[in-house]
């Protein structure tokens, strides 16, 4: 197995069924989650993991940063439909190993077999707007600095299946 601090394996369409179904389980196995699976608006892989996918895929001509290209862990991100009844913790945040790879391992991680993936997830208003254009809006438009933060890359889909691998939102920057 390779363990590199960034991978530059490509990141293809079955690699994005697999972090989908991976961030599936874990939606549906995880106790705080579990309660939110019905306001699940979207999954998507975020930050560097996705920038990376929308170079290697021909979406974006470089990276935000060119001295990190490549993957180091899995950024991915629920959306919840918001609902004041049951708003998602900003602030959550898990960790789980996506076992051996392709994209080998982090070396600083030794306790993984592979590549970390981050859960985190925000619930954002649908404003009468479809998901991918829910998203963007809170990327351009939500409060506090995740919004600012995410939109500095690219925003993949990976659920629900009609948003699989693509393009949710770029950086006008990287094109």
């Amino acid at each position: 197995m390779s363990i590199s601090k960034y991978s530059l394996e490509v990141i293809d369409q079955s690699d994005l069924i697999l972090l989908r179904d991976f961030s599936l389980n874990f939606l549906q196995t995880w106790p705080y989650c579990v309660k939110y699976k019905d306001l699940l608006l979207a999954i998507t892989l975020c930050q560097g993991a996705a920038n990376h996918y929308a170079v290697s895929q021909g979406y974006a001509k470089r990276y935000f940063n060119p001295e990190k290209a490549g993957v180091k862990d899995f950024d991915i991100w629920f959306f919840f439909v918001w609902d004041e009844n049951w708003i998602f913790n900003p602030r959550w945040r898990m960790s789980r190993d996506l076992g051996v790879t392709k994209f080998g391992r982090y070396p600083d991680e030794i306790d993984y077999k592979g590549r970390r993936v981050d859960f985190l997830g925000r619930s954002i208003p649908l404003k009468n707007m479809d998901i991918e254009e829910s998203i963007k809006d809170w990327l351009l438009n939500g409060s506090g600095s995740t919004p600012k933060y995410l939109s500095q890359k690219a925003v993949v889909g990976l659920a629900p299946e009609k948003i699989l691998g693509r393009i949710v939102w770029i950086n006008p920057e990287l094109t």
